[in-house]
């Protein structure tokens, strides 16, 4: 069973505690509302998956339009240094979450 500081993210975790949502929004309000992240830290996510998936579904419209394949790679210097700062932040954010739900996990801070 989880504690409150435990965070738990993927499919088996979700299963384990009772989490069905599959979203990640939807998962987010979950993971909040049993207490196992918390409200300000949900938001956080929140805001960095905007962030990441619009500067993504920007570029892929781009290359659609221009003819390209169409990937999951955001051109860093196609972004403006406002947009540049906005992802960076937010991938950080995200990358808190991930060490966070490692060291759950497995005890590894690193």
């Amino acid at each position: 069973m989880s504690t409150k500081s435990e965070i738990v993210v993927g499919p088996n975790a979700q299963r384990r505690i009772g989490i069905v949502e599959t979203g990640t929004l939807a998962r987010l309000g979950a993971l909040t509302a049993a207490g196992l992240i918390a409200a300000h830290e949900a938001d956080a996510l929140r805001d960095a998956f905007a962030t990441v998936t619009h500067a993504l579904l920007r570029q892929q419209l781009q290359d659609f339009h221009g003819g390209h394949r169409v990937g999951n790679h955001v051109d860093p210097e196609a972004l403006t240094s406002f947009e540049r700062e906005r992802l960076a932040d937010a991938l950080k954010t995200i990358e808190r979450l991930r060490k966070r739900a490692r060291a759950d996990f497995t005890g590894a801070f690193w």
